[in-house]
């Protein structure tokens, strides 16, 4: 018996079963999406939702760390300028 012959067979025999204990096929689509939904394994519209919102809040931190990291670079030019500047007063006294 090819693959084929045996899906097809379970395939029958799963079609009678379901027949034989009423259930319809709807049912079970709507039963089967419900079940994938609450696993997580569908992307609902409160699911994007969420995304987006997780996402606003990253995007949100990695602006104030940009704002962070601005601030920290601007005074580390100054420090530079500082050095810079004690450094040529310190030499100027030396020399």
């Amino acid at each position: 018996m090819g693959k084929k012959e045996v899906f097809t067979r379970i395939d029958e025999e799963l079609y009678k079963n379901i027949k034989k204990k009423g259930y319809k096929f709807s049912e079970l689509i709507k039963l089967g999406y419900e079940y994938k939904e609450k696993q997580g394994d569908i992307l609902t519209e409160e699911g994007i939702k969420r995304v987006l919102d997780e996402l606003r809040e990253v995007n949100n931190e990695f602006r104030e760390t940009l704002k962070i990291v601005k601030i920290l670079k601007t005074k580390i030019v100054e420090i530079e300028e500082f050095a810079k500047n004690s450094r040529s007063k310190i030499s100027s006294k030396f020399f």
